[in-house]
């Protein structure tokens, strides 16, 4: 498995790589190629953003995206993407691009990785299995307008 810095020049092969992640279970979303690349191309263009790409023998099987964000007295990295290919989703490499990443961010000087993702046993046993804890301290709230 290689890793490669996600730029905008990757938007086309990530999009179609997040459409047909998300789209499915669990989260069932309804995505367009050409709504995944704004989404994309906002997330990559954000100050102190981080994207990595995961290639297997020269094709796309994973991304993440995220970004570092000061805090008073810390640097956190908000990891806002991960996905697979669904073809062969099960077979390590979520976990290689959470190790790549942490390990890349760390190195930066985060402290912390702040995520948010479906509260559904499926996403939260993967990301406990890759150290995460539920937060005790933080909720996500929201309004529709």
């Amino acid at each position: 498995m290689e890793f490669k810095i996600m730029t905008r020049e990757d938007l086309d092969k990530i999009a179609e790589l997040y459409v047909g992640a998300f789209n499915g279970a669990p989260w069932y979303d309804k995505w367009t190629v050409e709504t995944a690349k704004k989404r994309l191309g906002q997330m990559i263009g954000c100050e102190d953003s981080l994207g990595l790409i995961a290639y297997d023998n020269n094709k796309v099987v994973g991304m993440a995206l995220g970004n570092k964000e000061y805090y008073y007295d810390a640097v956190h990295f908000h990891f806002k993407e991960l996905c697979v290919d669904t073809a062969i989703k099960g077979k390590g490499i979520g976990s290689k691009l959470v190790d790549e990443m942490v390990r890349r961010v760390k190195a930066d000087g985060v402290t912390k990785i702040i995520l948010w993702t479906l509260r559904c046993s499926e996403m939260l046993g993967f990301y406990e299995k890759q150290n995460f804890k539920v937060s005790d301290e933080l909720i996500i709230m929201r309004r529709s307008l």
